[in-house]
Formats: C-alpha cells, structure tokens, sequence
C-alpha cells in the first residue's frame, strides 16, 4: 500500500489552514501536531483576521500554490468557501475539509431547499 505520508517518492506538502477562534486554533494545533508526528511535510496557517477575514480564501490558496503546497486540510472552516475550493482546484490543489458549520444552502421561491455542492476532495 503506497503511504503518501512515509513514501518520499510520493510525499506531498500539506497545509493546515485552520480559523482565529478557540476551536479553529485547536483543532489546527491537534491535526498539524499529529501529520508532523507521523512524518508529513505540513506547515500551518491561521487566518488573519484583520487581512483575510473569516476561513480559507484566494490569498491564503495563492500563499500556498506559491509555497508548492499540493493538499489543503481546513479546520473549523471551508464548508461554505465553494468558490475559493473552486479555485484552489483550478490550481491542481487538493482541498480536504473539516468543519462543523452547516453545509450552505439556498431557498427557491416555494421554499424547496437546495445544498451548495464543493468541488472539496473530501468533506467532514
């Protein structure tokens, strides 16, 4: 079984973009100290709150795409970042996220409701 962590050949650069809050700070802390631990090539980025507001967006993908990262793991955010998951996927990047917000949806005018999809590899 190829092991994309351990394997050098196939190693790729993981970014851990995790939110300002205490749960954001948290979670990014656990997931980037694990990935280190098992060997992983990972760095990690909080959101400025100030400069970029709220969870992943073009200037954190675009930090990332230059530093050569391939795989963006979000914590506490990106479930509603449709559009810039779009665009790291147009980048060639991997986007996993996790995030226990709720998925963003839209109402038509009977009030059938209707789940924005990501292009996210995966989603929890």
């Amino acid at each position: 079984m190829l092991n994309l962590i351990y394997d050098d050949e196939y190693k790729k650069k993981i970014r851990v973009v995790n939110d300002y809050d205490v749960d954001g700070v948290a979670s990014g802390h656990i997931l980037y100290s694990a990935l280190k631990r098992c060997g992983a090539d990972v760095s990690i980025r909080v959101s400025d709150r100030i400069k970029n507001g709220y969870g992943l967006n073009r200037n954190i993908i675009e930090e990332a795409h230059t530093d050569g990262i391939d795989t963006i793991i979000t914590c506490d955010n990106g479930i509603a970042a449709i559009e810039e998951i779009a665009y790291a996927k147009d980048l060639g990047m991997t986007v996993v996220v996790t995030d226990h917000h709720s998925i963003p949806f839209e109402k038509d005018e009977i009030g059938e409701i209707r789940y924005l999809k990501s292009e996210a590899d995966a989603m929890r």
